[in-house]
């Protein structure tokens, strides 16, 4: 269903491009501008062609925000940029490399430091950090080194390596290589026939259907607490041990009842959120 203000700007945007086909009729309307409501469109003539009217969503899960939508309802149709709500993007975007690697170890990280930032500041991105860099270490001793990153124009590349004694192992996501080269060679480049969204369900279908045992929810949850422990850890600028992280009582969402209800982040007079700050910030 669309919303009234996403209507208005429909709308309106079609009658701003149907204004720059007819120069004629924009000379009546008093100029290049379109008005509907709290909607104006400016637009300019370019040359020749057909009128072409390009809205940009905002980015992932953006929703526009009306004159009189609530604070919290805003935040809600945009929860992904609300640490409070989607627990920032370390937690979606890295977990997956974390998956591997607790699996590969076979247990879950002890402790955990790093860092993290947000280079540019924006009403529309929220409160999260936009780059992540941290350490989990093993009780083993081995570490994990992740990174993530969603400035626009930065390098990007989702791979992740294991190295060992007697070799390494690299899964290049993407470009479905696999390799371990040492002691054991071994490569494979799989031809992925299968969409693995539909697999995973499908799987878990059949587990259902057939009385199968299938319960990952003890290592999805572990694994997502080791991404949260990963954000508590830039967040803070201290050390985080996983016992601490596991039994905090820090809550990040307050009791929400009605729409009306105050969210735990607020914009200031310019539309930007708080940031947390290393060193200064309290997150676990």
């Amino acid at each position: 269903m669309i919303d009234q203000f996403r209507r208005n700007l429909l709308t309106t945007g079609a009658a701003a491009a149907a204004m720059a086909a007819a120069p004629e009729a924009s000379a009546q309307q008093g100029g290049s501008y379109v008005k509907k409501g709290p909607v104006q469109i400016h637009f300019e003539e370019f040359g020749s062609g057909f009128p072409l009217l390009l809205i940009s969503g905002g980015g992932l899960n953006s929703s526009f925000r009306s004159p009189d939508m609530p604070e919290l309802e805003y935040q809600f149709r945009n929860w992904y940029y609300f640490s409070w709500l989607s627990g920032d993007f370390i937690v979606d975007n890295l977990v997956h490399g974390i998956d591997i690697s607790n699996w590969i170890h076979g247990s879950y990280p002890v402790r955990a430091h790093g860092m993290g930032a947000l280079s540019e500041r924006s009403p529309d991105y929220g409160n999260l950090f936009d780059h992540f860099a941290i350490e989990w270490e093993y009780a083993s001793g081995a570490r994990l080194f992740g990174e993530c990153d969603r400035r626009p124009g930065c390098w990007a590349s989702v791979t992740n390596h294991a190295f060992g004694s007697e070799g390494k192992a690299d899964f290049l996501d993407g470009r479905e290589m696999y390799s371990i080269t040492g002691k054991h060679p071994w490569q494979m480049r799989s031809e992925r026939t299968e969409n693995p969204y539909q697999q995973e369900h499908d799987d878990f279908f059949k587990a259902i259907r057939e009385d199968l045992p299938y319960n990952e929810v003890e290592y999805g949850a572990k694994s997502t607490m080791t991404a949260i422990m990963g954000r508590m850890a830039a967040y803070s600028g201290k050390i985080v041990e996983w016992d601490a992280a596991l039994n905090s009582n820090l809550s990040l969402a307050p009791d929400i009842h009605t729409l009306g209800d105050t969210p735990p982040v607020l914009p200031d007079k310019d539309g930007l959120y708080p940031i947390p700050i290393a060193g200064k910030t309290v997150a676990l």
